[in-house]
């Protein structure tokens, strides 16, 4: 997601993502911006969760906190299911501090804040930044840790021996 989202910033096309066009972490920070048009706390996470821009898209925390946006059903995505073990704002910041240490003229370091988001994925900061670099060199049909690829490989071995030929 990522790499995807920050496509636009790395071909000079847009200079944040807030301002890439195209791009679901646009989509998912228009939601965000409009959950202040709503009263209640349950009312904001749903309409970041299921809004009109980004509504169509997966979920980023695998365990939304609130049970009305778990519990929400709709038919405008074809997962329910998260993607990420961190909400929203945790992802926006990584897509930040991300987009700002791919720079030739730059080392990033990682500041101690994030520790616990890279933690969770498993990631140490110099990984985090090589795999963001060298994503096609490194994957090509999916991206994670070396389980989780091998999970997805053999789902789709196995949906693609269900098809049958016409």
């Amino acid at each position: 997601m990522a790499y995807v989202d920050l496509n636009p910033i790395r071909a000079g096309i847009a200079a944040t993502p807030e301002t890439s066009d195209f791009t679901s972490v646009k989509e998912r920070i228009e939601d965000r911006s409009s959950a202040g048009e709503v009263s209640t706390p349950d009312a904001q996470d749903v309409r970041i969760e299921h809004g009109e821009k980004a509504g169509w898209l997966a979920p980023i925390a695998l365990d939304p906190p609130r049970r009305k946006v778990r519990e929400k059903s709709t038919t405008r995505r074809a997962s329910n299911k998260g993607c990420l073990s961190m909400t929203l704002d945790q992802y926006l910041k990584l897509l930040d501090w991300t987009g700002r240490q791919i720079r030739k003229d730059k080392v990033g370091a990682i500041p101690k804040d994030c520790a616990p988001i890279l933690e969770r994925l498993e990631c140490s900061a110099e990984t985090w930044v090589d795999f963001v670099k060298n994503f096609r060199k490194r994957f090509r049909n999916e991206a994670g840790l070396p389980q989780a690829r091998q999970n997805f490989r053999t789902t789709r071995r196995a949906s693609r021996s269900s098809v049958k030929a016409f």
